[in-house]
């Protein structure tokens, strides 16, 4: 019997290190809205930001890229259309990004990126 409540316990004492660990790697992104524009729901590689109104700043979030199952896009909604764009992966686990959208045109959103090193 003690053997099966330890057993528990290190189980969930590491599944609780494992989704912490998990939840700590990545690489730490924000996105910037520069435009009068209303973005709904934004992502960036498949991670989720949600609406971003002008002027707003995303909280930063931790992103993954897997070149199998993610495009290097930053994609939302404008005014019920879709919008997106290519952008450069982000690399370095030591460093922090934020991507600006400072324009839309043509569906097409433009993006600046700025690298800080933690």
């Amino acid at each position: 019997m003690t053997g099966l409540f330890l057993g528990c316990c290190l189980q969930d004492t590491y599944g609780q290190i494992a989704s912490s660990v998990e939840e700590e790697s990545g690489i730490p992104v924000r996105i910037v809205n520069h435009t009068d524009c209303i973005f709904r729901q934004v992502a960036l590689l498949s991670t989720r930001f949600g609406d971003l109104r002008p002027n707003d700043t995303t909280e930063y979030r931790r992103v993954k890229y897997n070149v199998l199952k993610d495009d290097p896009l930053i994609y939302a909604t404008v005014d019920g259309q879709h919008v997106g764009r290519y952008v450069k992966i982000p690399e370095e686990e030591s460093k922090q990004y934020t991507y600006v959208i400072d324009s839309l045109k043509n569906k097409v959103i433009y993006v600046s990126r700025i690298e800080i090193d933690n």
